[in-house]
């Protein structure tokens, strides 16, 4: 269990179920294909940024970027700039076999090297607030305990994507980064995104994983510093001390007992809200989402036109990259007729088909007087929509 996980199985389980079921007649990958997320991979970027980069300037004994000799090492890397494109590149290499990332995966690159000054600027602020300790010139005291030489105790140093485990209950989390020296051990968090409410439990609960981590922290010697470091400021936590510890160990371990029942049943319960649903990767594999979306405030309370996501029901070709369908208007309490455009498509169309777009921009008319004629909605596919086929 990881904290991640943990707040998704709260949040929904049917979509935790639908995401890591098995659809090996689909890809050879494991769960369903996951659609690129800009900001998801944003966060990616710049946390592999600054693992490289506090690997360099660490094995040249610097104790922030600062040192003469920092300068160096960022040279030797080719700058920030370059870093950051082969990561982007590393990123997005993860979707390479992804059926239902091919189609945007160009879009996506093109937008995250658009983004590279703002990239740059959040990678140098992080790493400008590194304070690295004493480190041996010459010695990189980065380790990744994804590695077979990480699980062993760790010596003084700074330590980047350490994965740290509490065997007792289960438990597993990557800590950003993790300071070692003399006087401090310090967990800090990298956020890409805006303050959360979860960001100060989800440090905490590493601190706890550090702590029961009898491999790499043999001694049990706890973190005094956490740290959790946003695009515009960092804040600092109080550390748990042991008797904190000790009942967040067991919030985790009942919270943990409780999501893992939630997902024992044959069929996991779908909990169909703006909040799980806006985003969700398998919205288009739920029916309660379907049977939710029509009459949800997503739709009734949303300005005309406006994006979403529609059912249809194909009734015949209207133009080469246009068809004629219907689908339940929320706003008329109806079904109405449609004309939709279409793009990127990956399968061919017929009449009857019935089709689960998501992305869409839909255009309503505007009823004019009281009479039940039908008006004519304009369903549009963009670069971002994606359509899927359901089963007759």
């Amino acid at each position: 269990m990881s904290f991640s996980t943990l707040l998704e199985l709260e949040s929904c389980p049917r979509r935790w179920a639908l995401k890591w079921a098995e659809y090996s007649g689909l890809w050879e990958g494991r769960g369903y294909p996951l659609l690129p997320v800009q900001s998801s991979l944003e966060g990616t970027v710049v946390h592999r940024a600054i693992g490289r980069i506090n690997a360099a300037i660490s094995a040249k004994g610097c104790t922030s970027v600062r040192d003469a000799s920092a300068v160096t090492a960022l040279r030797e890397l080719g700058g920030y700039t370059v870093v950051i494109k082969e990561c982007i590149i590393e990123g997005l290499r993860s979707y390479a076999t992804n059926p239902r990332a091919l189609p945007v995966l160009e879009t996506i690159r093109q937008r995250l090297t658009a983004r590279l000054p703002e990239l740059r600027s959040l990678v140098q602020m992080h790493v400008s607030r590194l304070t690295l300790g004493d480190q041996a010139p010459n010695t990189t005291r980065l380790r990744k305990s994804r590695s077979p030489m990480g699980r062993r105790p760790l010596v003084d140093g700074t330590y980047t994507e350490l994965e740290v485990r509490d065997a007792a209950i289960g438990w597993q989390g990557f800590i950003d980064f993790l300071s070692l020296s003399a006087t401090v051990c310090e967990i800090r968090d990298f956020k890409t995104g805006s303050p959360k409410p979860a960001d100060n439990l989800q440090i905490s609960a590493y601190a706890v994983l550090w702590s029961a981590d009898a491999e790499l922290n043999p001694t049990r010697r706890c973190a005094n510093r956490l740290i959790l470091s946003y695009s515009q400021h960092e804040t600092e936590i109080p550390a748990p001390n042991d008797e904190a510890m000790a009942v967040l160990r067991e919030e985790l371990r009942q919270r943990t007992a409780t999501a893992l029942e939630s997902i024992a049943q044959e069929l996991p319960d779908a909990r169909p809200g703006v909040d799980n649903c806006a985003f969700c990767p398998v919205r288009h594999l739920c029916d309660e989402y379907w049977n939710w979306l029509p009459n949800s405030s997503a739709v009734l309370e949303t300005p005309q036109p406006y994006f979403s996501d529609v059912e249809v029901t194909l009734t015949g070709r209207h133009g080469p990259l246009s068809w004629d369908g219907c689908m339940y208007d929320p706003i008329a309490s109806r079904h109405t007729n449609i004309l939709m455009r279409t793009a990127n498509l990956q399968f061919e169309l017929r009449t009857g088909q019935r089709l689960r777009l998501l992305n869409v921009h839909i255009n309503v008319p505007q009823q004019v007087d009281d009479q039940k004629e039908s008006h004519i909605c304009v369903v549009k596919m963009g670069t971002t929509s994606e359509a899927f086929l359901c089963s007759p």
